[in-house]
């Protein structure tokens, strides 16, 4: 019950005001379009992110329901109330129009309670979903992170990567966990579509990473209407964390789990199959 009521608490009550800033910030005009990406983790939302702002016409969608960013987004901005920091960054964050963010399921229940009132409080014109088709190399990819507190390679050197590889154990029961708990979020956030009647566009992490980067940022653009500059210079800036113990132990899983795995990959299948097609 602590746990619940910290992350449902007012991360706004003692935040200094910012007079002078806020009123900058509010003169700024409002963007035109609004996205929502929802994401689950280890998806690439990171580098979608970085790839995005490179284009200028995206914006940057970065994740600033998580909770343990909006309070020093919001300290930043002096917001006093959730529907003045959607204001103040929806404005701030305007590029060329446009305001993009991030969010999971679970970020929506800690800040908002339901998804509707999501909706309700960033109005979002269009929609983004970014999943994973392998479930089970996003799970031990989770299961990585969490024990070795080390996300991407960009800033990592060759020894931190070497520490963190060596202090990577299998843990099939933290991998379960960790699916059981992609797939909640995967269905929560595919009943909030269907009872909104919302229409994503549907990415996935293996399609961002197959194609290349202005590939995907067309996509992204055609789906919200915006003209993207065919000469635009995107530098790819993630590494992947190097390291052959992330696919031994998914391919261990695997095999030690094909009954679970097989009914996961069985309820996941129409929802791989709706992805859109980058060509």
């Amino acid at each position: 019950m602590k746990k619940l009521t910290e992350s449902l608490s007012d991360p706004f009550r003692e935040i200094p005001q910012k007079p002078d800033y806020r009123a900058q910030v509010l003169a700024m005009p409002a963007p035109e379009r609004r996205y929502a990406m929802f994401f689950t983790p280890r998806s690439g939302s990171s580098r979608l992110t970085e790839l995005a702002d490179q284009t200028k016409v995206l914006g940057r969608p970065g994740e600033i329901f998580n909770p343990a960013l909006l309070p020093k987004i919001a300290v930043h901005y002096g917001a006093q109330s959730m529907g003045d920091y959607i204001d103040l960054l929806c404005r701030a964050r305007n590029h060329d129009g446009t305001f993009g963010c991030q969010i999971t399921y679970s970020q929506i229940l800690s800040r908002f309670r339901t998804g509707h009132r999501f909706l309700d409080a960033v109005e979002p014109t269009h929609v983004i979903w970014l999943y994973r088709e392998d479930i089970v190399a996003q799970a031990v990819s989770i299961s990585r992170m969490r024990q070795t507190r080390l996300g991407h390679a960009t800033a990592a050197t060759a020894a931190i990567e070497a520490d963190a590889e060596a202090r990577f154990v299998y843990d099939p029961r933290a991998i379960r966990r960790i699916i059981r708990f992609l797939r909640w979020m995967e269905t929560r956030t595919e009943a909030l579509f269907r009872r909104e009647g919302l229409q994503p566009l549907r990415l996935s992490y293996e399609q961002s990473i197959a194609h290349p980067p202005m590939a995907v940022l067309a996509a992204m653009a055609g789906h919200l209407g915006v003209d993207l500059d065919p000469g635009v210079e995107i530098v790819e800036k993630h590494r992947k964390l190097s390291g052959s113990k992330g696919r031994s132990f998914a391919e261990q899983f695997r095999a030690e789990n094909a009954d679970f795995v097989a009914r996961i990959e069985q309820q996941r299948a129409p929802m791989l199959a709706r992805l859109t097609d980058l060509g």
